[in-house]
């Protein structure tokens, strides 16, 4: 009995201590949306090195959407680049234009917009936003020969994770109490 309890006590203070986690974005080389990991990716989504990217020649809106239901989100790592398709008879654009990202609840409600500049520069920055309740985020830009990496996501998974971790044990230390 005090092993059980120790058990539930432990799970108790592992879910009252919330952690932020940070999952890599790393679809294979090939991936142009759909379904990977623990995320959907629409919209202009393409991996062809390290980390997905997004690219916005026609000025529409990508989406990535967390499958398992909502976070509280805590900041991106992306980097954005001119880019010409490694074609030159496209102009690069003078200067990169600005990101807007919208984050949106389970239900499509704007929880908040954000807008940053990225250089242009291949080194990655980590986008501090604390947001909760995120279950997708809009990536829109002004039509353009630009794209944008996303190479991780960090979040605070939402209570309910957490709540059904408990329930979880609280079942196993009810099978493992009838069980003697």
């Amino acid at each position: 009995m005090k092993k059980i309890l120790a058990m539930f006590l432990l799970a108790a203070g592992v879910s009252a201590g919330a952690y932020a986690d940070t999952i890599q974005l790393t679809p294979p080389p090939g991936f142009t949306g759909g379904t990977y990991g623990d995320f959907t990716y629409s919209g202009s989504w393409t991996a062809i090195f390290d980390s997905p990217f997004v690219s916005f020649y026609e000025g529409q809106v990508s989406v990535l959407t967390y499958d398992s239901g909502t976070m509280n989100l805590k900041g991106l790592s992306l980097n954005g680049r001119p880019w010409n398709g490694y074609n030159d008879t496209f102009p690069f654009p003078v200067e990169t234009p600005n990101l807007t990202l919208t984050f949106k609840g389970i239900g499509g409600n704007v929880l908040s917009t954000k807008s940053l500049h990225l250089a242009d520069d291949d080194r990655f920055i980590e986008f501090a936003s604390e947001v909760q309740g995120v279950h997708s985020i809009e990536f829109s830009a002004p039509a353009s020969q630009f794209f944008v990496r996303v190479a991780s996501v960090s979040m605070v998974p939402e209570a309910e994770a957490y709540a059904m971790l408990l329930a979880g044990l609280s079942v196993l230390a009810a099978l493992r109490r009838k069980q003697r």
